[in-house]
This record gives C-alpha cells, structure tokens and sequence, in this order.
C-alpha cells in the first residue's frame, strides 16, 4: 500500500513540476521502495527463526494494524535515515538540473516586448539582437560540429545539443512576437525589414539544424567504430573552410547590414556546389582504391549535402539583406540573381574565380588525388 501510493505520489510531482518537485516524488518512491524490501527481509529472518511465532496466527484487530503499522514506519526512518544522502543523489541523477535557456537569455526575451509595438523601430531592435545571438549560437554550432568529424567529444557533442535547444527557443520566441507584431507595421520600410527578420528566423534555424546534422553523423562513426579517410578529411577541411568564409560574410552582412559582405555570399556558395560535387568524385575514386571504406559512404554522402545545404540557406540571408537594402531588387529578384549566376555580373565573375582558385588551390595542396585536377 505504501508502495502503491508513492507511486502515484510522484507521478502528480511530475505535473507540470520544475525539478526539485519531481524529486521528492522520486525520494519519496526509493524510500518507501526500501521500507517494503527491508520489511520482507527483516520479517521473513525472523518468522524462520522463530520469534514472531505468538503473532504469526494471532487475529488482528485495530490496534494491532494501527500499532504495527507506527513500529513499520519508525523503525524504517531509523533505519533508512543514514541513506538520505544515497537517496538524493539518486534522485539528482535520475532527474537532473532544469535547463533554463530562457534565464540565460532573460534579458534578450524580456527585450521581445508587445508594449514596443507602439514604436515599431525598437521592437525590430530589439528582434535584431535576439537574432544576432541566435546566428551566432548556430555559429558556433557549426564549428563545434566539424571538429567532431575529426575528434568525437561527448561533452562537445552535449553543447552542441544545448545550443540547439536555445536555437530553437529563439526561434519560437522570435515568430511568436513577430507574428503580433505584424498589425502594428504602418510603414513599407518596417514591414519591408520584419519580412526579412522573419525568414532569418527560420534560416538562422535550419543552419542549426544542419549543424545537428554534422554532430550526429560524427556520433553516429564514433559508436561504429569508424572513422574517414586522412584524404577525406583534408578534402573536408577545405570545404570547411569555405563553408566558414560564407559564416563570416553572413555575419558581417546581417550585423553591419554590410551588402558587400552579402553579395560575395552567392559566387561563394556556387563555389561550394562544385567543390562538394567534385569532393564526391574523389570518395568514390578512394573507395575504389580501397583508401576509404564503402560502409560509411552514406555518412560522407550525407556531410556533403549537409555543407552544400549550409551554402544554400546563407545564399537566402544574403539575398533577404541586399533586397532589403535595395528594395528595388525585389521588383524582379528572380531575375537579378539569376542573372549573376549566369556570369553577367563582372562584380561576381571577380568574386567567384578568387574563392574558385583559392579553394581548388587548397585541395590541390591536400595532395589526396593529384591527377584528378586536370578539368578543375
């Protein structure tokens, strides 16, 4: 019975319960776990030796339920009294610390305020400073996830989850408040900016989730057993380091609103479908030399399309800051930025054969597969 009841003890701590709560619900059920066991035991030793033979047969009426049942519960504080510190331990590590990204970033969301709405140019501030820590956090997420590729860490791997967590929380917090901010925009230029700010939720949120990606598929050849080529990674390398140029140039271009930063994005990132496509080349060369192993082909497979997708989504930040900056654009966007893809743009021609011969250059140095340079 006591058992039975602790049981429904700690389910209604659990509702709804920050974490000390649910861990006297948890304290609560050891404890009387280890009333139960020692009664049986204790009882058990001493009907077989004899000394409960008087009251083995006895009726019981209800003094002796109520006097046995003050002897149960006395006897097992005495006696479980010296675990109190073994229980709270257990306790703690059954149910551990509440995260509380939202009293990390206290201020950042107390900053989301609808009493702002009446002044749209300090809601969008203050939209601007929760996404600018949003964008870093998923920053530094990307590189905490590539390192892993090289050397799996399980404490690296939990930041990295933690972060992403916060990531999404921003996220959340972010289209909630900007969705009621939405009816307050009066202006084309504040509804021009919300626009933008609301597709950076979502991208700043898939490059987070990208980043994930990565730190699982570096999990995922730890617990293998398994790992990529020394080849494999220097090639990966270099793309990492493309991949991290276009972090840059996003950052700079959204923090400083920097279109300079913001056009250079889009050559980079045509850079990087090449140099994944022709990374993807030199896997399957290596496999046939048996240099890497055929079974962790998918992981390479997926890293690829992780690092070509991580250029994609910048590609969006950096179009929303130029449309924004010149609203003119968005008149025919469409065509403007396929018009520079088609090399019509001598701006973007100039870009695209530095990162071109700059990152070709580096996988040369790499010295992997020489030969396969020819056509580069």
């Amino acid at each position: 019975i006591y058992l039975g009841d602790s049981v429904t003890t700690a389910i209604v701590c659990y509702i709804n319960a920050p974490a000390e709560q649910r861990r006297v619900g948890i304290v609560n059920t050891i404890y009387n776990l280890c009333k139960s066991a020692l009664v049986l035991v204790v009882v058990g030793i001493l009907h077989r030796l004899g000394f409960l033979d008087s009251l083995w047969n006895a009726t019981v009426n209800s003094g002796m339920i109520a006097n046995t049942n003050t002897v149960f519960n006395l006897v097992c504080a005495v006696a479980l009294f010296p675990f109190l510190t073994l229980y709270e331990r257990m306790a703690v590590k059954i149910v551990p610390d509440d995260k509380a990204p939202e009293d990390k970033y206290k201020e950042k969301f107390e900053s989301l305020n609808p009493m702002f709405f009446n002044t749209p140019a300090l809601a969008l501030r203050s939209c601007y400073d929760v996404l600018l820590t949003q964008l870093q956090l998923t920053r530094e997420n990307l590189e905490d996830s590539f390192h892993l590729l090289h050397h799996f860490d399980q404490d690296v791997y939990n930041r990295i989850m933690e972060r992403e967590e916060d990531i999404d929380l921003f996220a959340d917090r972010l289209s909630k408040y900007m969705a009621q901010m939405l009816p307050n925009m009066h202006t084309q230029l504040h509804s021009s900016i919300l626009d933008q700010y609301y597709k950076n939720v979502a991208d700043f949120e898939r490059l987070g989730d990208h980043a994930v990606n990565i730190a699982e598929n570096a999990r995922q050849l730890d617990q293998q057993g398994k790992a990529f080529s020394r080849e494999a990674l220097s090639e990966i390398e270099v793309a990492r380091q493309l991949l991290m140029e276009i972090m840059d140039n996003v950052e700079t271009a959204f923090s400083k609103r920097n279109t300079e930063a913001a056009f250079v994005i889009e050559p980079l990132q045509e850079v990087t479908g090449e140099l994944t496509g022709r990374l993807k080349k030199h896997h399957f060369e290596r496999m046939s030399r048996g240099i890497c192993d055929v079974y962790i082909d998918s992981n390479f497979e997926n890293l690829l399309n992780d690092m070509k997708r991580i250029a994609d989504v910048s590609t969006n930040i950096g179009e929303a800051i130029l449309i924004r900056v010149h609203p003119e654009i968005a008149d025919d966007e469409h065509r403007y930025f396929a018009e520079l893809r088609r090399g019509q743009n001598e701006k973007y021609n100039e870009a695209y054969e530095e990162a071109h011969n700059t990152y070709y250059g580096k996988l040369r140095r790499t010295g992997a597969i020489g030969e396969m340079f020819d056509d580069a």
